[in-house]
């Protein structure tokens, strides 16, 4: 079965024994789903871009942004720093669960932000916040 490469970035993340210490297998694409407790990782894949070497096709950079929610500001910012430590110059053989396997060069770590979000159950208190992006190099 075909793997995308945001199967990959979720099973790497899910892989690290101290980032799924605080989320076990709480990652999910866009939103966290209704009824999920937190804390939580959210991804959105921003654009990818085909790379080219001398000899054809090199391959492929995916630019992403999670977003690591907590309930609490220092929760969230300490989720985010074992999420960078994960990815931050990642590179082996994934093979998620089902799917073929997929060489990932290295991953790159481009920045991190405190995120402000609106509640999300009318409470008027929403979760903190802390987004990692990177830019993940795979072959395709």
């Amino acid at each position: 079965m075909s793997v995308f490469v945001e199967q990959v970035l979720r099973e790497i993340l899910i892989d690290d024994s101290e980032v799924a210490a605080l989320i076990s297998t709480r990652v999910y694409p866009h939103k966290v789903p209704q009824g999920q407790s937190l804390p939580a990782v959210v991804y959105t894949m921003e654009e990818t871009e085909p790379l080219a070497t001398l000899t054809g096709r090199g391959g492929v950079a995916a630019n992403f942004e999670l977003i690591c929610l907590d309930d609490g500001y220092g929760d969230a910012k300490d989720l985010a720093e074992k999420v960078r430590d994960a990815l931050a110059h990642y590179s082996g053989t994934v093979t998620p669960t089902g799917s073929d396997p997929m060489t990932v060069n290295r991953v790159l770590h481009l920045g991190s932000d405190d995120v402000e979000l609106q509640p999300l159950d009318g409470s008027g208190i929403p979760p903190k916040a802390v987004s990692v992006r990177v830019r993940l190099y795979y072959a395709a």
